[in-house]
């Protein structure tokens, strides 16, 4: 394959899954299947993040009611920048260790995230609507929504 035929199948699989992708570029009369495509995407070198100043951490299921992991989210750029294995607190503590120089978290009221997130960041304060925020990092959180 040419490499500009791989940056457009990459893509398709990227944006639409293996299987619709294997099925999409056979409309544009490539034939390629899910499992060439998945390979495609393996092979991919993982973009490195900035660790941004406002993040949220939510919790994602691996399978619906079976297993669940945590999402950090980019609030600044809107991009998801992490997938934690599970929702304990010491893998949440052990993220902000590893990632210095956050300043907001946006989380939910999980209690593990609380503990995470405080033991981890001592200075900050949960507000009404569960949003920690630094106090030296100059911003204020108003009342949200």
């Amino acid at each position: 394959m040419s490499e500009r035929l791989v940056k457009k199948v990459f893509k398709t699989g990227l944006l639409t899954g293996s299987n619709v992708g294997s099925k999409l570029s056979m409309l544009h009369s490539i034939r390629i299947s899910a499992s060439s495509i998945l390979r495609l995407i393996h092979k991919a070198p993982l973009i490195k993040f900035q660790v941004p100043e406002v993040l949220g951490i939510d919790d994602w299921a691996y399978k619906k009611r079976i297993k669940y992991g945590s999402v950090i989210v980019d609030l600044e750029r809107h991009r998801i920048i992490d997938l934690l294995p599970d929702q304990k607190a010491l893998i949440v503590k052990k993220w902000f260790i590893d990632n210095p120089g956050v300043k907001i978290v946006s989380r939910d009221r999980f209690s593990n995230y609380t503990r995470g997130g405080n033991r981890q960041l001592p200075r900050c304060y949960p507000d009404s609507r569960s949003v920690l925020s630094a106090p030296e990092s100059g911003r204020f959180i108003e009342e949200l929504p």
